[in-house]
């Protein structure tokens, strides 16, 4: 998703469209924030149950639900911000970046 961007918006940066360059932007911010959400949905419902697969002790189920809480909780801002780092390192240093993966394949 954000390899796709990261072209999308080289291509539309060089050729001096920003309109789409940001519409890009919004386009794949809203689909990180979607699959944040779905990771935070996907992660914090089931896992609870599933943790009594691995113990029975309920301090140590007790810590792994806190855990699981803060990792599900958070995942909507690390989508995010992989997103969002991943579209800058595309606009900075595409050139850089296209230039180095072709040396390493030579």
């Amino acid at each position: 998703m954000v390899a796709s961007g990261q072209a999308l918006i080289a291509s539309y940066l060089s050729k001096g469209e920003y309109k789409i360059v940001k519409e890009v932007v919004d386009s794949v911010l809203k689909i990180g924030l979607f699959t944040g959400i779905s990771l935070s949905v996907i992660l914090g419902v089931p896992f609870g149950s599933l943790a009594t697969l691995f113990t029975n002790d309920p301090e140590v189920l007790a810590i792994v639900r806190s855990g699981i809480l803060f990792v599900s909780a958070s995942q909507r801002l690390n989508a995010l911000a992989y997103v969002f780092y991943g579209l800058h390192y595309g606009v900075s240093d595409f050139a850089y970046a296209a230039r180095s993966m072709v040396s390493l394949l030579i």
